[in-house]
């Protein structure tokens, strides 16, 4: 009976062994794991760094962007202003010189009319001072 005690002793010692070893490994195992998570987290962390600062720095590209085209777009605005005035302001010269001309033109129409009556008028007393002349 000393035996079988002592072999159910060295059993159970045995058991105990290998549950503490399994123990020891599933430790190790997740103490791994954990460490390779840990890795994992650490490179997700400095890839989301990298994604942030790439984002940043493209935000901060295109911001400069959108003022340079603000300030070309503002700058053809004022140039394309400033002809428009320059182009009103001709258009209003010519518009007088227009009525300028029409009004010359219409007296110019009215003298020469004037003009031919008159020399009618000339003719007609020649005419009728020769005719006296004549009688």
């Amino acid at each position: 009976a000393v035996v079988s005690t002592q072999s159910g002793h060295y059993g159970r010692e045995k058991n105990y062994e290998k549950q503490t070893q399994d123990k020891k490994e599933i430790v190790a195992f997740l103490k791994k794991k954990l460490e390779q998570m840990g890795d994992e987290v650490a490179d997700l962390q400095e890839k989301l760094i990298s994604l942030q600062q790439s984002k940043d720095a493209e935000k901060d590209s295109y911001e400069l962007q959108i003022t340079q085209l603000k300030t070309e777009a503002q700058e053809t605005k004022d140039q394309l202003t400033s002809e428009n005035m320059l182009i009103n302001g001709k258009l209003e010269q010519l518009e007088d010189f227009r009525q300028n001309k029409e009004e010359l033109e219409q007296k110019f129409k009215n003298m020469e009319e004037l003009l031919d009556h008159e020399q009618n008028n000339h003719k007609d007393a020649v005419y009728n001072l020769e005719r006296k002349e004549v009688q």
